[in-house]
């Protein structure tokens, strides 16, 4: 089966389960297979599932099906975390937070309504910005590991350099929230180059961001984090 395939499989058994369907507001397909953007053997298939309130039944008979899908990268969302008990917007998906909404707004529906559609029709950068803030220090948090225990293979390292850098064009005004989605790695690439002055070696390593058949070297990484911080601490320390 296919990363195109899953999500409809996954939909279609989630709704066919009685219980589960009376419950179901939304399963929302997003991420880098459903933008065909940053793609390679080992993309994630990222889906959410937004139910109504959580039950011991409903979270068995739910979790019966997702258990068949380890390798998606699976959120399970309840309306009590969008909204609190006064109707505003809560919005936490672990280290996403509010400015997320975004990504999930454009994603395809594949059941339901989607239910953040209307809720960042109404939000600001300004709304957004302590949000994106605090997913940009953990993308740089995760990066400073990476450069430590990951040197064998450093895909993922590129792959959070870059969402680093589109979450901070987001951020500084560069580019709009919508369009989140639809940043490509190359322009994220050369929009923060732009920006930014990177050192001749961190030019160089910047060269290959995109190449996930070639590792960083453990120097190459360093260079590229000292330029990391400073991007942080020039544009988003307010």
């Amino acid at each position: 089966m296919t990363g195109q395939e899953v999500p409809q499989k996954i939909t279609a058994r989630l709704t066919a389960d009685t219980l589960i369907k009376s419950s179901l507001k939304s399963v929302i397909w997003f991420g880098s297979v459903r933008n065909n953007q940053d793609v390679h053997e080992r993309s994630d298939c990222d889906l959410q599932v937004v139910l109504d309130e959580p039950s011991y039944e409903l979270t068995v008979a739910v979790n019966t099906i997702l258990e068949d899908y380890p390798s998606v990268d699976l959120s399970i969302m309840y309306m009590q975390d969008i909204y609190n008990h006064t109707g505003d917007v809560i919005f936490h998906d672990g280290t996403k937070s509010l400015f997320f909404m975004y990504v999930l707004a454009v994603g395809e529906i594949l059941y339901g309504d989607n239910v953040y559609a209307g809720i960042v029709k109404n939000l600001s950068l300004d709304d957004i910005r302590p949000s994106l803030l605090v997913t940009i220090r953990e993308y740089l948090s995760r990066l400073r590991v990476m450069a430590i225990q990951q040197t064998n293979d450093t895909l993922g390292f590129k792959k959070y350099s870059l969402k680093l850098f589109k979450d901070t064009l987001v951020y500084i005004g560069e580019e709009k929230p919508e369009a989140i989605s639809a940043i490509t790695n190359d322009t994220a690439k050369e929009a923060i180059q732009h920006i930014y002055p990177f050192g001749d070696e961190s030019t160089k390593a910047l060269d290959d961001i995109t190449n996930y058949d070639r590792n960083y070297t453990r120097e190459e990484m360093a260079y590229l984090l000292t330029d990391y911080e400073n991007i942080i601490e020039r544009l988003c320390n307010e």
